[in-house]
């Protein structure tokens, strides 16, 4: 898995450390990666654009209680090209008694070392969108 310390400046080393704070449930360190103005673009279920940080850190949040704290986003590459980022993750996670395991990629613009655009791309989008619907009547008892 590709890591960074916090001395680590890079755009790639502010994407290490944003998977790491997000894994953390770390709100306030994911908010001093991320610009004032972000957008975060996401498909399918759950999809929208999401623009600040606050919206961006509500959608992190969303993930979070709704998998009762389960969801994960194991970085497993990191590319690099002038002001962009491209992260690659396997993301897990339990909910209403499903499991998610799906890879992802984030496209990350950065400025400043922060980040100004988060576009996510689902490996599997129907697994994606299966997961996040709606519980049937017998998954919810069944939590």
């Amino acid at each position: 898995m590709p890591d960074a310390s916090s001395s680590d400046t890079s755009s790639s080393g502010m994407v290490c450390r944003a998977y790491a704070a997000f894994n953390r449930g770390d709100a306030p360190a994911l908010a001093e990666l991320l610009a004032d103005n972000v957008v975060l673009r996401q498909p399918g279920a759950l999809g929208g654009e999401y623009h600040g940080v606050e919206a961006v850190l509500g959608f992190y949040d969303r993930l979070a209680s709704e998998t009762h704290g389960t969801i994960r986003c194991e970085l497993q590459r990191v590319m690099t090209s002038d002001d962009r980022v491209v992260a690659v993750h396997k993301a897990t996670g339990r909910r209403h008694g499903r499991l998610l395991d799906t890879a992802a990629a984030l496209v990350v613009q950065v400025r400043g070392g922060r980040a100004v655009a988060i576009d996510i791309c689902q490996e599997d989008q129907e697994a994606w969108d299966a997961f996040w619907s709606q519980p049937s009547a017998t998954e919810r008892t069944a939590e």
